[in-house]
Parts: structure tokens; sequence; C-alpha cells
């Protein structure tokens, strides 16, 4: 190659004598000195990145989030499964014990300790507490356990306590949203009741004052809404106040007050509903609140009711002697969806989709919709309570263990109760309960304390 044949611009410097390749020039030097410029920038911005990082979110760094971290990070971790037969949880008996699900894991809380389990039984967290009446309060996002009577709670994630406080006056209620909004129910020395809301940061952001006593508390999923439902008497009348607030506002967003009923708890629907349990009666309202359905229990009185998103629970009994109840399913508009016979004593119920099941003192029921025969899976007496997962599988729990069943074997050779249904429907038909839509309710009216909400 000569002189002449050369691009402009590209200058030979050499050539290596012991490899017959291509002649290095000024331009892939030059190209390699900005590459190498590039990275140390690179690095120093890496540098810098990482110094503000954490220095701005330096509280946001801790020793959970790392833990956090690791396990969903770990791909050889423990999947358990449950081909065949039962894997048992165990734990030390007591006579406060309550249990709970978070985040696919058991929660076991008792009087001195609360352990969280996976489903294989390995131990995730074991915290010691002192606590005469412990509940459990389970979110999507944290685990509340507080006293019931006494005047402390905590706040928990998997792998440790993230926040404790001890309040002035005891702790009648609390509630807990899927976005970690959470509220305290207490009082004071000049209110009744006061339930101090939560943000997701365990910073107070508002309180409610009422002279009224609360009763039950529940929020809408998201946290944004807050349902109180309070009793009082005037006249020597008694009445249920239903309140709605927002926690960020000082206007309450709905009140109103029912004549002659006492309330016993409250439930928010995932459609906006709202499902208030009194003593004779269950009000169903839309997501404008509006009263849309009720249904009166009438002569008889309920041995259990519960309401959860999108169903609600209620069982009386059918004779003064025996377990046999009168059991009925309702959706969160209040209509039916199962009205038959169930046997047993009741010890809790859970639903699960289009299923309800029922842990008696000697079986597991699994009721389902419409005419659908009631199922029964004999199981070992004295359970105390049980969990549903939502894997196919039960946990029923004694004093001192949890035994987990798959639901499909339970009910394999279940025992069929359809006959009931109607014999049931016979019964109903002569007592004194009914259910109504849109009904007109005497003494609903506007709220007639003076109760306040006030921004902490």
């Amino acid at each position: 190659m000569t002189k002449g044949t050369m691009n402009k611009g590209w200058k030979l410097k050499k050539r290596n004598p012991l490899v017959n390749g291509p002649a290095v020039t000024e331009y892939y030097i030059k190209t390699a000195k900005r590459f190498r410029v590039l990275k140390y920038m690179t690095v120093l911005v890496l540098v810098l990145f990482v110094l503000v990082t954490v220095t701005l979110n330096r509280e946001a760094i801790t020793v959970e989030n790392f833990r956090y971290l690791i396990r969903y990070l770990d791909i050889n971790a423990t999947v358990y499964s449950y081909s065949g037969g039962h894997r048992d949880i165990g734990y030390s008996a007591d006579s406060e014990l309550t249990f709970g699900m978070y985040r696919g894991d058991a929660v076991i809380a008792d009087s001195t300790s609360l352990r969280i389990k996976s489903l294989g039984g390995s131990t995730m967290l074991d915290n010691t507490t002192y606590i005469s009446n412990p509940v459990l309060l389970c979110g999507s996002k944290y685990l509340m356990l507080y006293d019931l009577g006494g005047n402390s709670y905590q706040i928990y994630n998997t792998f440790s306590e993230l926040y404790g406080e001890s309040c002035e006056y005891s702790i009648s209620g609390a509630a807990m949203s899927d976005t970690g909004v959470y509220a305290i129910v207490t009082k004071s020395a000049e209110y009744r009741s006061i339930v101090q809301i939560y943000n997701k940061d365990f910073k107070m952001i508002s309180r409610v004052y009422k002279d009224k006593l609360v009763m039950d508390t529940a929020f809408r999923s998201d946290g944004s809404l807050l349902a109180i439902v309070s009793a009082f008497n005037r006249e020597g009348d008694f009445y249920t106040e239903v309140m709605v607030c927002d926690p960020y506002s000082d206007e309450p967003v709905f009140t109103a007050s029912y004549q002659d009923l006492l309330p016993v708890s409250v439930c928010y629907h995932s459609d906006g509903g709202l499902t208030v349990i009194c003593d004779k009666k269950i009000l169903f309202f839309n997501e404008r609140y509006e009263l849309i359905s009720e249904y009166a229990f009438g002569s008889r009185v309920p041995s259990y009711c519960k309401a959860g998103d999108g169903c609600v629970i209620a069982a009386m009994a059918r004779n003064i002697v025996g377990d046999d109840n009168i059991f009925l399913i309702f959706d969160s508009a209040g209509r039916a969806v199962f009205e038959g016979e169930l046997s047993g004593k009741i010890v809790c119920a859970e639903n699960l989709g289009t299923e309800t099941y029922v842990l008696t003192s000697s079986a597991l029921a699994r009721v389902g919709r419409g005419r659908e025969p009631v199922l029964y899976s004999p199981i070992e007496k004295n359970s105390i309570a049980m969990m549903l997962p939502g894997d196919g599988t039960v946990f029923i729990c004694y004093t001192d263990n949890a035994v987990s069943y798959r639901l499909d074997s339970m009910f394999e050779t279940g025992q069929s109760a359809g006959e009931s249904n109607d014999a049931a429907e016979s019964t109903d038909s002569e007592a004194e309960d009914s259910v109504t839509a849109a009904p007109e309710i005497p003494g609903t009216e506007a709220n007639p304390a003076g109760d306040s909400e006030t921004a902490a």
C-alpha cells in the first residue's frame, strides 16, 4: 500500500511483526480513549447515584426490606405442595389463642407471643408479647396485633415488628386496610370514644371524637373511607348510628341513625356497599349509602353472624334445645343466595369464592349456593378455629396444633344434608323473619349529636 492510496485522516502507526493483522490507526486510539473516559464517568455517576439514593431513602433501607429482597430472589426456595395427607403446624397451648392468614402464611398469637409460620411449618417470625386479650387484623400490607381492653398494639410484617404504641386509655377496637392505613378506637376523659386514624407510615392523620359508644369500624380496602357504627340512647330508646368519613376531611361523607337497634359489626364490600349487623336486623347499603335491603331476625335470636367481602352469613337456632340452625347467606345487596338448615354448634365460618365453609363442633360443612345440598366431613372434636389459605387446603386449629387437609379429599365422601333445605323452607315461612327491598324505616334521621372529626 502506497501513501497515495491511503484515505485522508488515516495514518499508519505501526504493524505488529508477530501477527499479520491490520495496522493500528489514530482513529481507533482516539475511540479507545473516548470509551475509557466514558467508563470512568459511568462509574462516577453510579457512585453519585448510590450516595444520593441512600441519603434520600435511608429510612426505607432496613433489615426487613433486605430480608424481603433475599426471600423473593431465592430461586432455590422450597415450594410446599400438598399432594396428599396433611401437614401439621405446631404451637404452644394457650387459653387466648387467635389465628389468621397473612400473605399466605399462618399467624398464631396468644398472650405471650406472636408467631408467623409458613404452610410447611417453618417459623418466619417468633416475637414475644404480653397481651391479655390478643386480637389479630391481617391486611395485605401489614398485620396488627392489639390488646382488646388493654392499652397497646403492634404492627408487623412477615419478619419483624415495625411499630408499636401504648395508648393512654384502653383500646376497644381497631381496623386495618389493605394499603396499610389503620384506625385505633380508644377513649378519653371527655369523650366516650375516639377513633385515631394513621397512615401507612404510622403517622396519625386525624381523630374522630364521639360522645357515643363506638361498636365497630371498617375500612374500604383502599383505605380511602372509614365506616364507624356507634350505639347511643335518647329518651329511653336505643339508636344505631352509621357514619362514613374520609380520613383527610373534616366533614363526614355520610351519617344516619336508626331507632331501636344496637350495632354489632360493620363491613365494607369491594363493590363499595356497606353491611351493618345489628341485634335485630342486618342493614344493607349500596355504594351511595342508600339503604337498599334489610333482614329482620324477628322472634329468633341469631347464634352466629359474620360479614365479609361480598358475603354475609347469619345463623339462628331452630329450636330452644339442640344445635340445629337455620342458615342463610346473603350477597352484598342483601339478596339471599342460600337458605337451609345446618347441623352442629357453629365455631366459625369463612367464605371462599362461591362456597362457604362452616366449622362446627364435630364436622366441617361446605355450603354452596341456591339449592345445593350441605356436605359434611367429620373431624376430630374440640376444634377452636380454622384457616383457609385459598390453595385448596384447610387448617383445622386445636389447642396445640393446626392440622391441614385437602378440601377436595374431605368432601369426596362427605355426608349430604340436602333434604334439610326443604324442611328449612317450611319452617322459615312460619317465622316472622323477612327480607325486604328498599324499606322505609321509621326513626331514620340526621345525626342528632355533636360528634366531630378533626385533622391531627
